[in-house]
């Protein structure tokens, strides 16, 4: 199928059209990377992103057409964040592909939830979101590829495939929680050294590690003490608030404290299967948020973790039925 973004009806309704479209994108993003996208209907997307089915269809032929606009909204953000550091680096091709490598860490890094989309549900998604994902990161691949001699011709398709397989084993290995700029030496040396030798790519990769470390801090430092609290525990912070309607809970979020609420002691699998998520890697990074948020804590049973709501958690259960009672009632 031919998928085109569908015209706009009338100079007037655009910005309300870019709003619903922009809503039901940001959605599909989110439910994909906490589900897999191939888990998600089209009323998923409907509902969190408040907006009608008859609008979706508006704008998108189907469930893979919202799905493909994600990947390329995703791969668009990288490239942008990758043409950014190729400008602002200093002129030689080894500072710049090291640039380029180590913003586009930090962009994934940024927006988990994109960073799924883009580089572990995109390959999955079928022809057109793997062109999407492709035709954004061509100029990377252009760029690592500006030195190649005729027997390494290959190089930055390979490069660039080899740091998106390790952002993809981080993401769904057993701890995801590191940040992907520790991701940012290896990725280096992986494009530089068929081109530079090896102590060369070790050294540039090296120093390139230690200023996305270094960058990470300072933004990190900058941070105020109430915009870090909110950063690291927004689920404690949005049980003290006055009204359940006020708290930014997904889909998943509710479903997840609801099932540990009726089933305390659950470990990862029973709470995936509970809450219908595919791959028991992403459960296990949803609960490790909402341990870090206050929300849930585990014990060990065996080999296995045993998950249970924390005080935190049960207030948020419970304002979050007071708000659905309140919804079916029509108050």
């Amino acid at each position: 199928m031919d998928r085109k973004k569908r015209p706009y009806r009338g100079g007037h309704a655009r910005p309300a059209v870019e709003q619903h479209r922009e809503r039901l994108v940001a959605a599909m993003t989110v439910l994909a990377a906490e589900r897999g996208w191939q888990r998600v209907a089209v009323g998923d997307v409907c509902a969190q992103a408040r907006v009608s089915r008859a609008k979706f269809y508006e704008l998108f032929d189907d469930r893979e057409d919202c799905f493909v606009a994600a990947v390329e909204t995703a791969a668009t953000a990288l490239s942008r964040a990758v043409a950014r550091a190729v400008c602002g680096a200093p002129s030689g091709w080894r500072d710049r592909v090291a640039s380029a490598l180590s913003e586009l860490l930090m962009a994934l890094d940024a927006d988990r939830h994109r960073a799924w989309v883009a580089v572990v549900e995109a390959p999955n998604g079928g022809a057109a979101a793997r062109e999407r994902r492709a035709a954004a990161l061509a100029p990377l691949v252009a760029l690592i590829d500006e030195v190649a001699d005729d027997a390494v011709v290959a190089t930055g398709a390979g490069a660039v495939g080899a740091v998106l397989e390790l952002v993809h084993r981080h993401l769904t290995g057993e701890d995801p929680e590191p940040p992907l700029t520790t991701l940012v030496a290896p990725a280096v040396f992986l494009a530089l050294a068929p081109h530079t030798g090896r102590g060369a790519a070790l050294r540039t990769a090296r120093a390139y590690a230690e200023r996305a470390a270094s960058e990470r801090a300072e933004a990190l430092e900058g941070s105020g003490p109430e915009e870090a609290a909110a950063a690291a525990s927004s689920l404690s912070a949005a049980a003290g608030a006055a009204e359940a309607a006020d708290l930014h809970v997904t889909e998943l979020t509710e479903s997840t404290l609801v099932f540990l609420a009726r089933h305390p002691g659950a470990c990862n699998t029973e709470v995936a299967a509970g809450v219908a998520v595919a791959h028991e890697s992403q459960i296990s990074r949803h609960l490790a948020r909402l341990e870090r948020a206050g929300a849930a804590r585990r014990a060990r049973s065996g080999r296995s973790n045993a998950w249970e709501l924390t005080e935190v958690g049960r207030r948020l259960v419970d304002r979050l039925v007071a708000l659905d009672t309140k919804r079916k009632h029509g108050v």
